[in-house]
């Protein structure tokens, strides 16, 4: 290797540490408090159903929901990176078909 010379992605470190902070941080704290607020709203919702409902309505409302996020997760299974490689490709309309 040749020591006169700087490597060719010495300007790459320069580009990542000028923002990287910002475009990681901020998303994920949004993130995080999506997440806070979707878990808290379900805990709120089951509170005030499990004091107008039976145990065994809940239980089978329960059972369905689990069973749809289930059969939507083996269906979504992989599906996000063909529809990212698609979406790179100019002129593509993957975007608003998947939509």
């Amino acid at each position: 290797m040749n020591q006169d010379k700087s490597p060719t992605d010495s300007h790459f470190k320069k580009n990542i540490d000028s923002r990287s902070h910002e475009d990681f941080v901020t998303p994920s704290i949004l993130l995080f408090l999506d997440n806070l607020l979707v878990s808290a709203g379900g805990w709120i919702y089951w509170l005030i159903i499990s004091k107008i409902v039976t145990a065994s309505e809940i239980g089978l409302a329960i059972t369905v929901c689990s069973l749809v996020i289930l059969v939507t997760s083996i269906a979504h299974l992989g599906i996000e990176y063909p529809l990212l490689k698609k979406s790179l490709v100019p002129g593509s309309r993957i975007l608003g078909t998947s939509l």
